[in-house]
This record gives C-alpha cells, sequence and structure tokens, in this order.
C-alpha cells in the first residue's frame, strides 16, 4: 500500500509522518479488515518505510 501526499517538514523537506502514526493506520487497516487476498484478510503488520523521491522539469526547445 502507498500514501501519497504526505506533509513535508518546512525545514528539512523530509516527510513529516512519525512512527506512532504509521503503527496508528496499520492497526486501523488491520482492525477494519480493508485489505484481503486471495490468502483471506490480512491479520498483522509487517513493516513500514518512507520513500522520498524528488522531481526536476526541464524545458526543453
Amino acid at each position: 500500500m502507498n500514501l501519497g501526499n504526505i506533509n513535508a517538514d518546512e525545514a528539512t523537506g523530509q516527510p513529516s509522518v512519525i512512527q506512532a502514526e504509521v503503527n496508528t493506520l496499520m492497526n486501523l487497516i488491520v482492525q477494519k479488515k480493508i485489505f484481503a487476498t486471495s490468502y483471506g484478510v490480512i491479520f498483522g503488520k509487517k513493516d513500514a518505510k518512507v520513500v522520498s523521491t524528488t522531481s526536476q522539469e526541464f524545458t526543453i526547445s
């Protein structure tokens, strides 16, 4: 699962999500059985990570 548009810290430009927020969201997803696979519903958490990318637009003439 990917979450987009995460707020960035104004000073560092890095994502401003904290571990407690991630845990809370993941617990809610498991509790509400939001996702199901061919093997059944998700019943636990495995891992989480924040991946940041940057882009630069070029004017082509």
